[in-house]
């Protein structure tokens, strides 16, 4: 560092430090900016992995722009436990449902694995395609020999939110003690809800 005049004159290493600092100020003001324009901020849906990687532009010490890239960091959306909710559906005339969603494909435990079952049948004996949306309300008594529709709402058997996934249950009759383990499927990527459907034996 030399003097003339009052004046003090930086030498060059210290011209490009400060050219350094300018770059960076610069950069940060590009964040503050960015920032300020961005819209809201949507909370990412469980299962979703969000990736990050910080890098930082500045001037070398030969004068040239270069960039140094951070490493890349991912992190998974954690599931949220929920409170399962399960309600026994009946389908019912189009318009009339409390609920306008698909009701299966629905599978049955045997042995080892799942089998699905039928297309079931409704009230009438007409039989429906369970991949297809139809009218659903909730119904408190069945008929012998009626198909029971299971409906769950369960949000952290969600766990893909870009795809159908399947959720499994237990169906008890508290006065034989029969059970049947039935797969159910979810209503639509992302929807938390499940659907499937077993019919009553005769009496």
């Amino acid at each position: 560092m030399s003097t003339g005049r009052g004046a003090t004159r930086m030498s060059g290493p210290r011209l490009v430090v400060s050219a350094f600092g300018t770059a960076v100020r610069g950069i940060l003001a590009a964040c503050v900016a960015s920032a300020a324009m961005a819209g809201p901020a949507f909370a990412s849906p469980p299962g979703a992995v969000i990736t990050n990687q910080a890098s930082l532009d500045f001037v070398n010490l030969a004068g040239q722009p270069a960039t140094i890239a951070s490493n890349q960091v991912s992190v998974t959306v954690a599931i949220t436990r929920s409170t399962a909710n399960v309600e026994f559906t009946r389908v019912v005339p189009t318009g009339t449902g409390a609920y306008q969603e698909t009701v299966g494909p629905s599978a049955c435990l045997q042995g080892s694995s799942f089998v699905n079952l039928a297309d079931p049948a409704i009230l009438g004996g007409t039989v429906i395609d369970p991949t297809q949306a139809q009218d659903a309300s909730g119904a408190a008594t069945m008929n012998i020999g009626e198909t029971v529709f299971i409906r769950l709402v369960d949000t952290d058997q969600n766990l893909d939110f870009q795809v159908v996934e399947y959720a499994v249950v237990t169906v008890t009759n508290a006065q034989t003690g029969d059970s049947e383990t039935l797969q159910l499927t979810e209503t639509g990527p992302d929807t938390g809800v499940f659907t499937g459907y077993i019919p009553l034996g005769g009496g």
